[in-house]
Formats: C-alpha cells, sequence, structure tokens
C-alpha cells in the first residue's frame, strides 16, 4: 500500500512540473477590428480522441486557458463553471464529480489511465447547470477524468488507494439549473502539452483569418483581417504563415495566402471544356459540383491567368490578390515551410478525413491542403488522383517552352515543382498584393 501511495505521489509531482498554464487573449486587426468568434485546434491528439482533435470554439472577447490534461481537481471553462472531484484521493465510498454544462446536449464522461488507455466511457444527455455523477470502482493508481460536451471540455487527476475490482461505475446523482445571471468575461478552458500546434480561425462577419501557434506563454494573438471576395461574392478565410526556417531573410515576415482553394466561376463538364470569353469556368472533379464546395474549383492555366502570359498577374483572384508566381511558391516552400524536402507534412491538412495516406501531415503552416486532384483535358480527357495529391497553378510560364507552365505538387512528406503543359486542370490559391 505505501509503495502504491509513493508511487501516485510522484506521478503526481512529475505532472504538475510539466504543467502549463498559458492565457491567450484575440484581437483583430486590418479591414474590420471586430472579431465574432475563435475556433481553436489543437493538433496533438488527445486522450481517447482517435483521429480526431480537440477543438472549441469561443467568443472573440473571451479568453483562451491553456492548461496540462492532468490540471487538478479544478478546472475551468467559463468563470463560475467549474469541474470538481471530491474526494482525492477515493474513499471506499467512491468519489463525486461535478462539472458544469453550459447547455443541455450529449456529454461524455472519459476515464483513462495515466498512458492514454481508456478505461470507461459513459455517454449520457445532461441538462444545462452543475452536473453530479458517483464514481466508484477505481483500482490503485492514478486516473484522468475527461468530460467532453458541445463547445466546452473539462480534464482532471484522481487518485485511489482503494483497491477496487469490481469495475469502474459512473451514476448520474443530480443537477442543479444555471442562474440565468451571466458574467460578461468568459474564461475558456483548453488541454494543452509542450510542442502542440494550435490552429485558430478568427471570424468577423464575411472575413476569416487562421493562424498557427506553439505557444510557449500567455499572450495576445492577432488576426489580421484581409478582404477576399471573389467575382461570384464568395468571401475566403486568409492565413498569415510565418517565417519557420533560421537563417533566410525574406523581404517580408509574413505571407499571406488565401486559406481554402478558390472556387469562382461557372461550372461546365469535361467535354466542354474552359473558353475565353466573358465567363469565368471551372470544373469539379468527376463533374459533380460537391467537390468545388470542398476541394475548390479545377482551372486550366489560361482560364486561372484569364488569357494574359504577365507573370504575377491578377487572373481569376479576387482584387487586391494575385496567382502566385514560380519564385513566390519557391520562397514560400524555402522560408516558410521548411524546405522542398519536408515541406508537403507542413502545408497539409492533419488526419484522413480526405487524404487517403496522411500520417506525415503536420500543417504547421496553416496552409490546409487538401487533396483535390487534377484533370487532363488533353490525352485522357478525365479526371485524376482525388485524395492522393494536390497541384497549384503557379503565373509563371515554363522558360524553355511557353505551351507549359510551373505549379506547385503536394503529394507526400515533401513538395515538387513541377511544370506541364496549360491544359491541365489543377487546383489555385491566390496570394495578397
Amino acid at each position: 500500500m505505501t509503495k502504491m501511495l509513493f508511487i501516485a505521489f510522484l506521478m503526481i509531482l512529475f505532472v504538475k512540473a510539466q504543467s502549463q498554464d498559458y492565457y491567450i487573449n484575440f484581437a483583430a486587426v486590418g479591414d474590420t477590428t471586430v472579431l465574432s468568434t475563435v475556433k481553436i485546434v489543437n493538433l496533438h491528439k488527445q486522450f481517447g480522441q482517435g483521429t480526431g482533435y480537440d477543438t472549441v470554439t469561443i467568443n472573440g472577447g473571451d479568453v483562451l486557458h491553456l492548461v496540462s490534461w492532468p490540471i487538478g481537481v479544478n478546472n475551468q471553462i467559463n468563470k463560475g463553471n467549474t469541474m470538481t472531484i471530491y474526494p482525492d484521493p477515493m474513499t471506499e465510498k467512491g468519489s463525486m464529480l461535478k462539472f458544469n454544462s453550459p447547455s443541455s446536449g450529449n456529454t461524455t464522461i472519459n476515464i483513462f489511465d495515466l498512458l492514454g488507455k481508456t478505461l470507461y466511457k459513459k455517454d449520457i444527455n445532461t441538462l444545462s447547470g452543475d452536473n453530479i455523477f458517483h464514481i466508484s470502482g477505481l483500482n490503485y493508481g492514478t486516473y484522468i477524468v475527461k468530460v467532453n460536451g458541445k463547445n466546452y471540455s473539462y480534464t482532471g487527476k484522481l487518485l485511489s488507494v482503494i483497491g477496487y475490482r469490481d469495475g469502474i461505475k459512473v451514476d448520474f446523482v443530480s443537477n442543479a439549473p444555471n442562474s440565468n445571471l451571466k458574467s460578461s468575461a468568459n474564461e475558456v478552458e483548453m488541454t494543452y502539452g509542450n510542442g502542440n500546434i494550435l490552429q485558430y480561425k478568427g471570424v468577423s462577419g464575411p472575413f476569416g483569418s487562421y493562424i498557427m501557434d506553439i505557444p510557449t506563454g500567455s499572450k495576445t494573438v492577432t488576426f489580421h483581417f484581409y478582404k477576399c471576395v471573389d467575382a461570384d461574392g464568395h468571401s475566403y478565410g486568409t492565413i498569415n504563415i510565418k517565417k519557420l526556417t533560421a537563417g533566410k531573410s525574406p523581404a517580408i515576415d509574413t505571407l499571406v495566402f488565401m486559406g481554402e482553394n478558390l472556387n469562382v466561376g461557372t461550372q461546365v463538364t469535361m467535354g466542354h471544356g474552359q473558353l475565353n470569353n466573358d465567363t469565368i469556368e471551372k470544373n469539379c472533379y468527376d463533374d459533380d459540383s460537391t467537390n468545388c464546395n470542398i476541394y475548390g474549383g479545377i482551372y486550366q492555366w489560361n482560364e486561372v491567368m484569364q488569357y494574359t502570359t504577365m507573370n504575377g498577374s491578377q487572373g481569376i483572384c479576387p482584387d487586391g490578390w494575385h496567382v502566385p508566381t514560380y519564385d513566390e511558391f519557391e520562397n514560400f516552400i524555402n522560408n516558410y515551410a521548411g524546405g522542398f524536402m519536408i515541406a508537403g507534412s507542413n502545408m497539409k491538412e492533419v488526419g484522413d478525413a480526405h487524404w487517403y495516406y496522411n500520417a506525415d501531415a503536420t500543417d504547421s503552416t496553416g496552409f490546409t491542403a487538401l487533396p483535390a486532384g487534377g484533370a487532363d483535358y488533353y490525352t485522357t480527357h478525365s479526371y485524376m488522383s482525388l485524395h492522393w495529391l494536390t497541384d497549384y497553378w503557379s503565373s509563371t510560364q515554363y522558360q524553355y517552352d511557353n505551351t507549359k507552365a510551373y505549379f506547385l505538387q503536394l503529394q507526400s512528406t515533401g513538395a515538387g515543382d513541377q511544370y506541364d503543359r496549360k491544359e491541365l486542370g489543377l487546383s489555385v490559391r491566390c496570394v495578397h498584393n
């Protein structure tokens, strides 16, 4: 018994030594200074999350409170809204779990060991307010209790010095409704570990901006909102990409790209082709408009450039934006994405929701490239490689053959600068002027 208590005590000391306690405020500048909401995604897989990632959406004036996963018994999501486990250590009568649900809905209660193995899971509909559950059946050791609900998440530790062997039980006890009085300032908690990459998406009406961050202390994160509205009136989020590679000195510290693929124009079928007329035309993979909504449009180079060959032209990009040049892509890869050997990993969306093979992806730049595939208009007259790769047109012609143009290819860990016939159908990401 004494040995087990000593080991548990050492584990708690180690956990506390590794803990973080950071406060992140958010602000906005640029074409609007109003910040409506911020969505935060921790791209590090947390306990029991499988292929998913911890996500929380907060109001623009809220404070994000980053804490390590075993933060103790008083974990907070909003001021006045807490999770408490008592008594801790657990007694022969068990322990009580009390947490506040900001709104009614489905709640998941998980219990993990310190290696992250799920030992118990309970899904239950809870009412808004303070909910109390009784926990029993934990054997000797230290455990992590995690509660997830709509737009809230709590995590705490629980030590058991009782040798239960009848199995873990979590039983509902009572609910006390929330007061109608709400604090004007909210503090929202999220679990965080050293080196975790966080993706922030700030939204204000039609404006959207993405920022990638690895917090090392409390600070204010400022979104720079850029107007990015295409000819169809569709607004795009933007991504401020910060320099990653040491020892390089590009002219600016941040590149601003569209945060998603361009999707502008009238859809045409593979057999119709894209023509030099007064209409922007696009293809959707397999002639299915749903694919344009996910991956953006597929365009031939001449259509992208609107039938000019001037390097850096606006083409079909929104006002204030242009089709990236080959040099701009090369600068991006070498100075912001870690170099051609690893840029693919740093630019691709994390997870397997869209990519067939994607174990290497970190999306540390926030570019969030999707495997849009492309179209071959001049040999097979077919669509190709959806879920496997993506290519982005540059505005730069191949210097030795003006029937070809450069593009950036992302498939695996690395990135490739390629060139091919302008009749190919590829994706477009515009860059800010």
